[in-house]
This record gives structure tokens, C-alpha cells and sequence, in this order.
């Protein structure tokens, strides 16, 4: 229990973290509406254009809300690294005391902020681009269709479908690597995402550890939770008998279905974080140093003996 604890906690504060930032974004979103009831503009100028501030200050605070909670989910798992580091290598003198891990954890927190959060600003503009395609795609599903939705909605589809070899390229080039080398050498994001990719790459274990159950559940797992908080909102919303039935304000309940995928996302990725990043940094020190796996974790050595054989035999004559 107690090599997991430092990871719980992590999970724990970083949903609570997330929490709080979804509830100060649904606020500013109530006083919006609250302003829009209210507010009526004497000019006709100023009334043309009142929906379209509206719209881009939404949008704005939007992309700053997913950027914000993506950048706690990062530095969670950034985190957790000083925890993974000192489970691996506690057999090494001085890598295994708590305070080197609490050395490690104050490092991140006070130098390496900027780099995660820089970071995770990159990856939140990979992984929007795949969650706005699948909301947008659970959205038409979800909610009643006319001609406008429809020709809008294949419009920004077709847009997506060609935005796909920009989010493959991103997706090789950001991923989760750099936060883990940003963790253990506390070095800039450009550099440790460079180093990530290339170690990970020759050593092979990039391809190899995507392909695992593991890494599919945490990519899948947030995606899965996302779903069913969204059809469980739209559910609520429009089968219980409440304002929004009686308004037919669809607006309203396409806003919340929304606020509910990217929430539920948002948040599970927040609880998995810490759990992620353990396991990267698992893999990129078995690169790094598959002899300590080898003499000192045998079961987590064999399992990749299993895996891949030859792969495991080129890293240990790598090393040498």
C-alpha cells in the first residue's frame, strides 16, 4: 500500500484540482447567461455584434478551462515520477531515501513548472482535436437534426478529416515521454521531448508499450467515462420534465451534454495521471537501465522477456 499511496494521493488532489476549475468555469459560463438575460445594448451596431463577443469569450474560456486542467493532469504525472524513480531504483545507495524524492518534488514544483505546463498546452491541443471529433460526432448522434446542423456538422467533419495527419504528426512528436525526462533530469520540454522520442524509438519500447492493455485502458478508460456521463446528462435532460422541456431551449442541452464529455474526460484523465505517468516511467527507465530489471525486478523483467525476447536482449547489450 505504501508504493501506492504517493500515487492515490496524487490521483486524489489532482481530481479535486480539476473539480474546482470545471465548477469556477460553469460559474463564469451562469454569470454569462445571467449578463446576456440582462444586458441590452442601446445601439444597433453594438446589438449585431453582441452574439459573436458572446461566442468568442466562450470559446476563449473554454480553451483555457481544457489547457488548465490538462496542464494538472500533466504535472500529476510528472509527479509521480519522483515516486515510480524511488520504488525502481531504491536498491541503488541515495536514489531510494524519501528525501531525494521530496528533493525531486520540490524541484518540479519550483523549476519545471513552466516546462510541463508549457507542455501540456502542446498535448491539450493534440488531444482537443481528437475530443472535438468525437464530441462533435456524440453530439449530431445525441441531438435532434435540421438542415442547418446537418451542413454545419459535415463541414467542421470534413475539416477534421483533414486535420487527421496533423494530429498523427503531433501525436509522434508530443507525447508523454518529455514529462517523464522533464521529471527525472529536470531539463526544458524541447529538449526532454527530443530525448523521449529518440530513446523510446531505437530502444523500440515506444511501439511496444503502446500496444499493452495498459496503456490502451488509460487511453480508452477517460474516453469511455466521457460517453457515459454524456448520454447520462442528455438522459436527464430531456426525459425528466424540468425548464428545459418546458422552454425547448436545446441550447441548454447541448451545452450541458458537452460540459459533460469534456468534463468527464477531463476528470478521469486528472484520476488516471499519476498511475500514468508510474508507468512511463517504468518503461523509459528500463531503457535507460535494463540491467537493475533484470537483477532487482524480475517479474516485471520477465514479463518483457514474454513480450518481446530478442527486444530485451538488445537492450541489455545496448547497455553494455
Amino acid at each position: 500500500m505504501s508504493k501506492v499511496s504517493p500515487l492515490i494521493v496524487l490521483s486524489g488532489s489532482a481530481s479535486v484540482a480539476t473539480i474546482i476549475v470545471y465548477g469556477v468555469y460553469l460559474w463564469f459560463l451562469f454569470g454569462l447567461r445571467q449578463l446576456w438575460d440582462t444586458a441590452s445594448p442601446a445601439c444597433t451596431k453594438d446589438r449585431n455584434m453582441y452574439p459573436p463577443r458572446f461566442m468568442m469569450v466562450i470559446i476563449v474560456l473554454s480553451l483555457i478551462t481544457y489547457w488548465t486542467t490538462q496542464a494538472i493532469s500533466t504535472l500529476a504525472q510528472t509527479l509521480a515520477t519522483a515516486a515510480a524513480q524511488k520504488y525502481i531504483l531504491s536498491i541503488q545507495p541515495g536514489l531510494g531515501h524519501s528525501s531525494d524524492r521530496k528533493c525531486s518534488i520540490a524541484r518540479i514544483l519550483r523549476i519545471n513548472v513552466g516546462s510541463v505546463c508549457f507542455g501540456a498546452g502542446l498535448l491539450s491541443l493534440s488531444l482537443f482535436l481528437r475530443d472535438l471529433s468525437m464530441g462533435l460526432m456524440q453530439n449530431i448522434s445525441l441531438t435532434p437534426k435540421d438542415a442547418f446542423r446537418s451542413s454545419t456538422a459535415a463541414l467542421l467533419l470534413s475539416l477534421l478529416v483533414y486535420m487527421t495527419p496533423l494530429y498523427a504528426a503531433l501525436e509522434a512528436k508530443i507525447n508523454d515521454w518529455a514529462f517523464v525526462i522533464i521529471g527525472l533530469d529536470g531539463i526544458c520540454y524541447w529538449h526532454a521531448n527530443r530525448i523521449g522520442v529518440m530513446l523510446m524509438s531505437r530502444t523500440g519500447l515506444d511501439l511496444l508499450s503502446k500496444g499493452t492493455g495498459l496503456y490502451q485502458m488509460f487511453l480508452y478508460v477517460p474516453l469511455a467515462i466521457a460517453g457515459i456521463a454524456a448520454i447520462s446528462t442528455y438522459l436527464m435532460v430531456t426525459l425528466i420534465p424540468g425548464p428545459i422541456l418546458q422552454t425547448s431551449d436545446v441550447l441548454v442541452a447541448d451545452v450541458l451534454v458537452a460540459f459533460a464529455f469534456f468534463g468527464g474526460m477531463q476528470i478521469a484523465r486528472a484520476v488516471l495521471a499519476p498511475f500514468k505517468g508510474a508507468m512511463c516511467t517504468m518503461w523509459l527507465l528500463m531503457a535507460r537501465e535494463p540491467t537493475v530489471f533484470r537483477d532487482h525486478h524480475k517479474d516485471i523483467w520477465e514479463s518483457l522477456v514474454e513480450l518481446n525476447p530478442c527486444l530485451a536482449e538488445l537492450l541489455l547489450k545496448r547497455e553494455s
